[in-house]
């Protein structure tokens, strides 16, 4: 439909667009409607629009974008004018390209977003609403015994509109140096005074454990605003850049935080201030190796504050199970054994025989060494390096754990040159037929397919004899939901079980009639799609069966919980997997159940096997740091669980997968060396049954 005019009034936030309606009379409805967004889920959010007819070809259609901020959620995003029909969604543009530019409507004086019409590439009328716009820099930077002190002066035209009590300093907790996502939030509230600066004040006891924080500016409607053009607004963050004249002295300065900890203060590649908390002089070093017998003695130093931190101090020799996170690693399962402290050394005696044997260990784990001082509250860890005149030879020893029996470890000087500890990897084989159950996605059930591209041959061992398809471990063990046929016609034959499963929470009990002898799960669900929750113990899975349904479309009184904010998320998962453990356990041991450690890939092969990079690099970077998270903290859970782990392999995509290119969709070899992984799993099992039975 063609737009002849627009009369937009900037001031009231109105619109009156002359359309013409040749080629599309008869009646039908208008909506002024948010577009997808395509990083993360949300609900479907439209407004109905009002029009009149001016004759058979013309009408006037009006709109008003105060309702937008009435009646939706507000955040940064973008809308759009359609007429509905009943085949498609047909959108208003422009008979030729237009250059016209429209101001910004800001529907309060204290609003914190703003909106403006504007022309897009194709012609369309379209509306961006997003937050307002100001400066926050920082323009000094004191300390005391206690605090911190910023002095924050704001520009901006838009700043000036707001009060300050809608403002405070925000510490976002960056979850590795790589990424910019956050997990933790330190909220600082806006000391009272008369100036135009900002005052705020840090206690120092916050800034602690080696943590790097982003600093910015946050704005938020105040609690007790009762107007409707405000409660719907999402809070805003503005990175809080630093004065040219106190670049210099912030590099060059740290600041003291206490005997453990000094503030260092940085500026980030994108050019804001951030803080960074860094131990004081304490790095613990492998000196000397004493392997007596079944004892192994390691003699360490941490420099000339040995007897410092000994005063009042609890000392451990800390090992942790390695796990990765994104570009880092992370550590759940640990080994703390004692330290003594004698003529400037920490001296920690392992006796390799049973120093394993309470842990549930895998082959080919990494377990890195730590020494961990704990005083006066202050927990400090660092890992213990080795001095590079310390030449010690390690040697495999026998050790127990509790699911590796007659296993072999031995200590090793890591890429960092740091102390670790490896876990030998036994193989063995065996043979016979097997039943699968899968609860995942395309990454754990298309290798049981029998196309060229995946596993032809697959059926002469396994059978696979369930699949639970794109739901999250949140939703299968929440209450049920009502679920009406009706409201999923458009949903394909081959997908409508799956979701009728999402919304019943029968899973479990269709998994145990199905008989499997292994689970095999994988958690793209809960580290990538978002949640719909209906009620405080109701939820559903926002999977792309789901998303893209007439039922999510006219969804209302609901809640998505997406990975805009994954600590939340985690903390919902990490309730929710409990409940899933005792449920799975009660049909398979936790020796049956297989975690797929899948992740997203950056690239793929095109038709003409060229090498290419998937769009959005950033999005499948936060969900693969995500799914490190949900996977680390279920196998920690499940220690006992068997992993398939191919995120270390070469794999890439392939535009000619079978079922359209994703970066989600692998290469053959991919699928191919899964069934390799798998065969190991099952034919360990099956010698160590036919020996358990000699």
């Amino acid at each position: 439909m063609n737009i002849l005019d627009v009369i937009y009034d900037e001031k009231r936030g109105s619109l009156k667009i002359l359309c013409d309606r040749n080629g599309y009379e008869g009646s039908n409805d208008f909506y002024f409607g948010k577009k997808e967004n395509s990083r993360d889920t949300e609900l479907h959010e439209q407004i109905k629009l009002e029009y009149e007819d001016i004759n058979k070809s013309s009408l006037w259609l009006y709109v008003n974008l105060n309702e937008v901020f009435t009646s939706c959620n507000v955040s940064e995003s973008y809308w759009s004018i359609y007429m509905a029909t009943t085949l498609e969604n047909i959108p208003l543009k422009f008979n030729s390209s237009e250059k016209t530019t429209y101001a910004y409507f800001v529907p309060h004086q204290h609003s914190i977003f703003k909106v403006r019409p504007y022309i897009a590439k194709d012609k369309s009328l379209a509306f961006f609403i997003r937050p307002i716009e100001f400066v926050p820099v920082l323009k000094n930077l004191k300390q005391d015994a206690n605090h911190f002190h910023l002095k924050i002066e704001c520009t901006g035209a838009d700043y000036d509109r707001l009060s300050k009590r809608q403002l405070s300093l925000s510490l976002l907790k960056r979850d590795q140096p790589s990424l910019y996502f956050y997990s933790n939030e330190i909220n600082i509230a806006k000391e009272e005074n008369i100036s135009e600066m900002l005052y705020f004040s840090i206690p120092k006891d916050l800034l602690i454990n080696d943590e790097l924080f982003d600093v910015f500016i946050k704005a938020e409607i105040p609690k007790d605003n009762d107007n409707k053009l405000l409660s719907n607004q999402k809070e805003i963050y503005l990175k809080v850049n630093v004065d040219s004249s106190l670049i210099e002295v912030l590099l060059e300065n740290n600041y003291n935080i206490n005997e453990f900890y000094t503030l260092k203060a940085n500026i980030n590649p994108k050019s804001q201030l951030s803080f960074e908390t860094i131990n004081n002089n304490f790095s613990p070093t492998l000196i000397r190796v004493e392997n007596t017998g079944d004892d192994l003695k390691f003699f360490m130093e941490v420099g000339e504050d040995s007897l410092a931190y000994n005063l009042h101090s609890n000392l451990s020799f800390v090992l942790k199970r390695r796990r990765v996170l994104g570009k880092e690693v992370e550590y759940y399962d640990e080994i703390a054994l004692p330290i003594e402290f004698n003529e400037g050394q920490f001296i920690s005696k392992i006796i390799k025989s049973n120093i394993l044997s309470k842990s549930y260990l895998k082959g080919n784990d990494v377990w890195d060494a730590f020494i961990r001082l704990d005083k006066e509250s202050n927990i400090i860890e660092n890992e213990v390096k080795v001095n590079k005149e310390t030449s010690y030879s390690f040697s495999y020893f026998k050790t127990n754990s509790r699911c590796l029996k007659n296993s072999e470890a031995k200590f090793f000087v890591n890429g960092k040159s740091n102390l670790s500890l490896f876990i030998s990897d036994r193989q063995t084989v065996g043979t016979r037929p097997i039943r699968i159950a899968v609860m995942g996605t395309c990454f754990s059930r298309n290798p049981f397919n029998s196309r060229e591209y995946f596993n032809p041959g697959y059926k002469k061992i396994y059978e696979c004899v369930y699949t639970q398809f794109h739901s999250s471990i949140v939703s299968l063990v929440s209450k049920p939901i009502a679920f009406n046929l009706e409201e999923f016609k458009d949903i394909k034959d081959q997908d409508i079980n799956f979701v009728e499963t999402d919304f019943k929470k029968d899973f479990f009990e269709k998994l145990k009639a199905s008989q499997p002898d292994y689970l095999i799960i994988d958690l793209y669900s809960d580290a990538a799609k978002s949640l719909i929750q209906f009620s405080e113990h109701q939820y559903a899975s926002a999977s792309f069966i789901i998303e893209k349904s007439h039922f999510f479309k006219n969804l209302k009184n609901a809640v998505i919980i997406n990975h805009n904010d994954n600590s939340k998320y985690f903390e919902v998962f990490k309730k929710a997997l409990n409940d899933f453990i005792a449920k799975v356990t009660e049909i398979l041991p936790e020796s049956k159940i297989i975690l797929n450690k899948g992740r997203f890939t950056y690239k793929y092969r095109d038709i003409n096997g060229e090498i290419k990079f998937f769009g959005d690099q950033e999005l499948i970077e936060r969900n693969n740091y995500f799914w490190d998270k949900v996977d680390n903290y279920f196998e920690n859970m499940l220690p006992n669980v068997n992993i398939i782990d191919l995120t270390n392999t070469p794999f890439i995509g392939d535009e000619r997968y079978p079922f359209g290119k994703s970066f989600s969709h692998y290469e053959s070899a991919y699928y191919k060396k899964f069934m390799d992984r798998l065969n190991s799993i099952v034919l360990e099992d099956i010698q160590t049954e036919l020996k358990s039975k000699q």
